[in-house]
């Protein structure tokens, strides 16, 4: 390595700074350098660092060097400045030089550079090494003015062939609590001072040290008032021009609290040191270039090294995996670099070559301002990885079929989308399902049922290409995605090869079973361009399949029904909306530790005058497709929060939750009309909190998350719904500001015929939990389900076991009657 050497270059050009800089490096320096060309830059750079030479341009066009001459000196830094030009006559060198600079180059002529760089670097040192023994020497006599004026030590003369006290400052008095005239009258009642368990030392070294000069005693002095007093007392003998010791003067300190805070420190080392070996963390302390120094048990016990063989080797070589290292020695620079320290993941290599994931809070250990070491508590997260890891493959794959699910297809048709990016390079879509599975689940029975859906799935995966996608959704319904399709004409060679690798029978424990398929294909770009829009257009092909009999049907305009009643349906919802045709419901929830009522979530229904009443997914999801989301979540909040408002005037405090859409997490103006809805019903935002599905947080993240932040801020909080079936992970969670999550209801009520739906409920627990969110189950519509989560520790939940959702005006009599209620009050 070469010499280091920090360097602040003022100068305009990055191609002139690197010729110099180049030029230092071929002298063996090793340049830390910072670049400014404006007086603010500069300033920055002094209050920031600390420098070894300033080189600077001497005329750039708004901040000269001149200028960062006179800032260096104005601030009092002794710092080499050389001057750098590409035109420096000789008139303006003697100017440059006369302004305080050190010295001057020619750019383009740099022969010069290294032997004064060099020089310039030598005598500064000698410059500096002076000023500090000059200031040393001013302090000292500064020291020795103070004593003479006012000591509070005690500051003694003697005359050592007389054995008497020409002289004791009146701090005796204070320390000693005795009279300086007695020890005048009697100088050995200095020593009846002495503890008598120092004296005989104390004694001893008075004879023998303190004309040798080497007299530097501690000892114990006791008080007429019986307190005892640390004494640290030290001598200094003078001498004739013989070299005869005619004087001797000392000075005497009280060094009580010093010992005392000695004691303190030795115990809380102990202690310290005993909570480092016993932490159930791992405590690792590095010095600046990545080397062991500190390594408790716990960190022993995981990585199944020990101190011994660790210590001062770097910790990046022996346990950082190589493909990591570059990424995590970065961080570990940044970090002794003075970067901000922030929590860091990442895997180690234990001794005996397992992988565990460590989360990191680092921090930096500093010296007078300067970082010397750094100290990190590491938790071991491997587990909660491998659940989360688990949560997520559930989430993204069958567990009958070990096939993609839904999620899974929907994401891959995603990225496919955006890959894609309006091409129009055309895929397909293919939604199948099983004629007359009924008949073979009731025949058969569901477990034979389950494994034809097994073999079929396989054989499926075998027909296609890797590039492309079998997904189960569920039931008797798969999903084939054809990522590549040289024409739309080609869906009909690849429709026949399924159908054809479907027909031989299927053997099931010796059952020969022959089955029939109905398929609804949509293509893209022809049929949609999103995911909901290609499914759903490839659902209503596949059931025009089933009713004509044909097998397979590509998706037209003419087959979908439903699209000219949507349209009215939406029309009718803006009337509705306007007409006060809407009217909210309300679920109770409830405190499982408490076993007690604590909130509402708040639903909406929709009474039609001639429909009767249309339930939420008919026109939820139309209704955020046009935009009529908007005056519909307007309504449910304000109807809530009126709501709210009448419950709390009555007596009846709780919490009130309420849907967000994905549009509506796209508005930049929902926080402000929240808030003014807040303020005109009189309710406090702590007691009101929104649930948000994952898949409308993933529609815009960055957007979604300014809007969740600005809301949060205000005292709302949030919750996931539905969690587990859409495209997030709770390590995703930790940059949201969300409060709780909420286990779906297709999991929980499950749970106790299922136990992979089990596994899921419970290591969601755990791992929201272990990021502080709490937990509510919904679907809870059985007392043993309850029961469970309770188990589980599920920290709330609601369903139909505990409530059936309620008009307003019967929420009260709910309160008084049910023991979930009575518990409250």
């Amino acid at each position: 390595m070469g010499i280091p050497l920090r360097v602040l270059m003022v100068e305009d050009s990055a191609e002139d700074a690197e010729l110099l800089l180049g030029e230092l490096r071929r002298g063996g320096y090793e340049p830390a350098h910072e670049r400014v060309s404006t007086i603010e830059e500069m300033n920055r750079a002094i209050d920031r660092g600390s420098w070894d030479i300033v080189f600077g341009d001497y005329s750039m066009p708004h901040f000269d060097g001149v200028a960062a001459l006179k800032l260096l000196r104005g601030k009092g830094l002794d710092i080499p400045f050389l001057f750098v030009s590409g035109t420096l006559g000789e008139d303006t060198a003697v100017k440059a030089m006369r302004a305080g600079a050190n010295d001057y180059f020619v750019k383009g002529h740099l022969k010069r550079l290294l032997p004064v760089v060099e020089r310039e670097l030598r005598e500064n040192g000698t410059r500096q090494e002076r000023k500090r023994a000059e200031e040393q020497l001013r302090q000292s006599e500064e020291r020795f003015r103070q004593l003479a004026e006012n000591i509070t030590e005690v500051f003694w003369m003697g005359d050592p062939d007389k054995n008497s006290i020409l002289y004791i400052s009146p701090g005796y008095e204070k320390i000693w609590g005795r009279s300086c005239e007695s020890l005048y009258q009697e100088p050995k009642s200095f020593l009846d001072a002495v503890h008598p368990d120092d004296r005989e030392r104390v004694m001893e070294a008075s004879m023998t040290r303190q004309v040798s000069g080497t007299y530097d005693e501690e000892y114990r002095i006791i008080r007429p008032d019986g307190s005892v007093r640390w004494i640290r007392d030290r001598a200094f003998p003078i001498k004739d021009v013989s070299g005869r010791v005619y004087r001797l003067t000392g000075i005497a300190e009280d060094i009580t609290r010093h010992k005392e805070a000695e004691e303190a420190l030795r115990t809380a080392k102990e202690f310290s040191e005993n909570l480092i070996e016993t932490a159930n963390v791992i405590i690792l302390g590095l010095d600046t270039e990545g080397k062991v120094n500190i390594f408790n048990q716990t960190a022993e016990k995981i990585t199944g090294y020990t101190l011994s063989e660790l210590k001062g080797k770097s910790w990046f070589e022996k346990l950082v995996p190589k493909e990591r290292y570059p990424s995590v020695w970065e961080e570990f620079t940044r970090l002794v670099s003075g970067g901000i320290p922030k929590t860091f993941e990442n895997p180690i290599l234990t001794k005996r070559g397992e992988e565990r994931y460590i989360l990191w809070q680092n921090n930096q250990v500093k010296v007078n301002g300067k970082i010397v070491a750094t100290i990190s508590f590491g938790n071991d997260i491997t587990e909660h990885r491998q659940v989360e890891e688990m949560v997520q493959k559930m989430a993204f794959y069958d567990t009958l079929t070990g096939l993609p699910n839904r999620n899974m297809l929907i994401d891959r048709l995603l990225n496919a989308l955006r890959h894609d990016a309006g091409q129009g390079r055309p895929m397909a879509l293919l939604l199948m399902d099983l004629d007359r599975f009924r008949e073979i689940n009731d025949t058969l029975g569901h477990r034979r049922g389950d494994l034809l859906l097994q073999q079929l799935g396989e054989r499926l995966r075998k027909t296609i290409f890797d590039r492309d996608i079998v997904a189960h959704f569920g039931g008797d319904e798969f999903a084939v995605l054809l990522m590549k399709l040289t024409s739309p004409d080609d869906i009909h060679l690849a429709v026949g090869k399924i159908v054809k690798a479907l027909e031989a029978p299927f053997v099931i424990e010796d059952i020969p079973i022959a089955v029939e398929t109905s398929i609804g294909i949509a293509l893209y770009p022809d049929h949609g361009s999103d995911p909901d829009t290609l499914i759903r257009r490839a659902d209503v092909a596949m059931y025009a399949a089933k009713e004509t009999g044909r097998g397979h049907t590509l998706y037209a305009p003419e087959l979908d029904r439903h699209s000219p009643q949507q349209l009215a349906l939406m029309a009718e919802l803006r009337q509705a909306i306007s007409q006060n045709q809407l009217l909210l419901h309300y679920q109770p929830k409830i405190d499982l530790k408490r076993r007690a009522f604590f909130g509402v979530e708040a639903l909406v229904r929709w009474r039609h005058p001639q429909r009767g009443m249309i339930p939420p997914g008919r026109f939820i999801g139309p209704a955020e497709q046009t935009g009529l989301i908007h005056p519909l979540t307007r309504w449910v909040v304000e109807t809530a929060i009126d709501q709210c408002a009448v419950w709390q005037r009555a007596g009846l405090e709780m919490t009130l939750s309420a849907n967000l859409s994905a549009r509506n997490l796209q508005d930049p103006k929902l926080p402000e009309s929240v808030a003014e809805l807040l303020r005109s019903g009189g309710v406090a935002p702590e007691r009101i909190q929104f649930e948000i599905t994952e898949s409308a947080i993933m529609t815009d993240p960055a957007r979604a998350r300014e809007v969740l932040v600005a809301l949060h801020r205000s005292g709302i909080r949030f919750s996931i719904d539905d969690f587990g079936i859409g495209y997030s992970s709770l390590s995703y969670l930790r940059n949201l500001p969300v409060d709780s999550i909420k286990v779906d209801k297709s999991f929980v009520s499950q749970m106790i015929l299922n136990e992979g739906d089990a596994k899921i409920v419970r290591s969601t627990i755990e791992m929201a939990h272990h990021l502080g969110l709490e937990v509510v189950a919904e679907g809870v519509e059985t007392e043993e389900i309850l029961e469970r989560l309770g188990e589980m520790g599920c920290d709330a939940a609601q369903g139909y076991f505990i409530s059936r959702p309620l008009p307003a005006e019967e929420v009260g009599r709910w309160l008084r009657e049910s023991h979930w209620g009575r518990e409250t009050q």
